[in-house]
């Protein structure tokens, strides 16, 4: 009989062993070492706590809506030099993902806050469905405690409740921007 139980015990933890082995090794790598898949999709970087910014009109009403930050994933970008090179560089950039983003398009918009001097009428001409937040609009006022103090070399993103919670390097490419940007628009129910 008390072959029997040993043998029974023994198949037990193999099985045991078997079936939780593999997860309990997944679970260690993946939060142990903090290790990623190559698939992943977290080429932005979350910020910690997200910024609530303030609802205010961002420009002028477009077919009788006001952009604010609210109901639409915002793509923000922070220029001081006047929209040099690389400020339209990025504006370039953003306008590609926008459009990448086909039938979800309508939930983005693309947000340029600048200061300074700058050649408005081309930047207009070039990227039409933008909005310029210039630094002397009440909008740019409103916003100027909190984006006053982030850092200038970064895409910003802004869900469609107002909260500023994502960023992305200056460099990152389009594709990476999409692949996030996309998979946020795939799981959001708001926006």
């Amino acid at each position: 009989m008390t072959k029997q139980v040993n043998r029974g015990r023994r198949q037990f933890l193999m099985l045991a062993t078997f079936f939780l082995g593999p997860l309990v090794l997944a679970f260690i790598v993946y939060y142990g070492f903090d290790w990623r898949p190559a698939g992943s999709t977290r080429h932005g970087e979350l910020l910690r706590p997200p910024a609530v910014l303030p609802d205010v009109a961002l420009g002028q009403e477009v077919g009788g809506v006001v952009p604010t930050f609210r109901r639409k994933w915002s793509l923000v970008f922070i220029a001081d030099d006047g929209c040099a090179a690389a400020c339209q560089a990025v504006l370039y950039e953003t306008r590609q993902v926008r459009k990448a983003l086909s039938r979800e398009r309508d939930r983005t918009q693309r947000v340029l806050l600048i200061a300074g001097d700058f050649d408005r009428a081309t930047v207009e001409l070039q990227h039409p469905d933008l909005i310029i937040v210039t630094g002397d609009t009440p909008a740019a006022q409103a916003l100027s405690g909190i984006l006053g103090n982030v850092e200038r070399d970064y895409i910003y993103l802004v869900d469609p409740l107002g909260n500023l919670m994502m960023r992305f390097p200056r460099d990152t490419g389009m594709k990476e921007i999409h692949t996030d940007l996309q998979k946020l628009l795939k799981l959001s129910r708001i926006g």
